[in-house]
């Protein structure tokens, strides 16, 4: 009878230490509201994670680039639309902007950067959308606080 003998300390460890640090990174984009989103050049299809989806309050894990620019407000959409175009030629995006959920408004920072091919020509935007809501409520109000005081 033969056998062998392997020690897997260090695998076992590193697996423990990689799920250890998805469970922060997890609890860390929960907790300041930042989803995580691709989108494929030219695709019709926005994919992004359940936080993502929360913020826009589209559950479905590939959205229809249509129906993306349908969630974002009115006065908004031609800024975002410039954005990523800079973007799309930069290889860095970034907007805010507000979403309109069921007559509610959210403010929003998205952030993304794109992959370029060999000549240069994004591929894909890998990005963040970031809740910042609750901040600009607050810096509103700190405003209105602000002038009451000086009346």
């Amino acid at each position: 009878m033969f056998g062998t003998v392997q020690d897997i300390t260090e695998s076992v460890l590193a697996q423990q230490e990689l799920e250890s640090k998805t469970v922060q990174r997890d609890l860390l984009l929960s907790t300041a509201k930042i989803g995580i989103w691709h989108w494929t050049v030219g695709g019709d299809k926005l994919i992004w994670d359940e936080r993502c989806a929360k913020i826009f309050d589209e559950f479905v894990p590939n959205l229809k680039a249509e129906r993306y620019y349908e969630l974002i407000h009115p006065n908004d959409r031609d800024y975002v639309q410039q954005q990523l175009v800079e973007g799309l030629k930069t290889g860095e995006y970034s907007a805010e902007y507000r979403l309109v959920k069921k007559d509610i408004t959210i403010f929003v920072i998205s952030r993304g950067r794109a992959t370029l091919d060999k000549e240069g020509r994004a591929t894909r935007i890998d990005g963040i959308i970031i809740d910042v809501t609750d901040h600009h409520l607050l810096e509103k109000a700190k405003k209105e606080l602000k002038r009451r005081a000086s009346n």
